[in-house]
């Protein structure tokens, strides 16, 4: 072969491997960058699913919370639950009843019967008496209880919060996470619940 033609024939071969070169070079790239891509979205998807973990922990911790604070449970600074006596419902008898040994026995067994602690109302606390002796006179609504939700409390007419059934009610609305509070007019409302009563008694009204 003409020194000429080998020499084309070279520069020809030579062209075609440094063009395949850069095919491979660039395809090599190619690659290179949709791994990286590929190990972003991997990172990224390995980051959403911890914090969707860390999201759902968080609400569970928090539905316990709740849940425990409801049952009258408290964390103190160390996170021990501790029981929140304070809040516990009581079996409430008169002053004048506990000065009564029998009468004082059958509310104890009663106390203990409900799993509630005794309590001997003073003369301001027992619903009885205010009842009879106040001065102030019970508004006759429609209406005998109404429920704060916000601030979970259950409002009760206090002609409606005696007698034997009171231990029951109590415990009805601690059931659903409610405090007892008692009125005798609608001035002893706060004014959101005062507002709430007007409209309850205008519904009645209207049934």
């Amino acid at each position: 072969m003409p020194e000429n033609d080998t020499t084309a024939a070279l520069q020809a071969l030579l062209k075609q491997v440094t063009a395949l070169t850069e095919t491979v070079t660039a395809q090599q790239k190619r690659l290179d960058d949709l791994h990286a891509f590929n190990g972003r979205i991997l990172d990224e998807a390995k980051d959403l699913k911890r914090e969707k973990k860390s999201l759902l922990q968080t609400l569970e911790e928090q539905q316990r919370d709740r849940a425990l604070e409801s049952a009258n449970f408290t964390r103190d600074a160390d996170g021990n639950l501790r029981l929140n006596t304070s809040t516990l419902p009581a079996h409430t008898i008169s002053r004048a009843d506990a000065r009564d040994p029998a009468k004082y026995r059958a509310a104890k067994e009663a106390a203990a019967k409900a799993g509630l602690p005794l309590k001997i109302a003073d003369d301001r606390d027992d619903p009885t008496r205010r009842n009879t002796h106040s001065a102030t006179a019970i508004a006759q609504t429609k209406t005998i209880s109404l429920d704060d939700d916000h601030h979970r409390i259950r409002y009760v007419r206090a002609d409606h919060n005696t007698g034997h059934g009171i231990v029951q009610r109590r415990l009805e609305a601690e059931r659903l996470g409610l405090r007892v509070q008692t009125w005798r007019t609608p001035d002893d409302l706060p004014e959101h619940m005062q507002a709430k009563l007007h409209l309850m008694e205008k519904a009645h009204d209207a049934d």
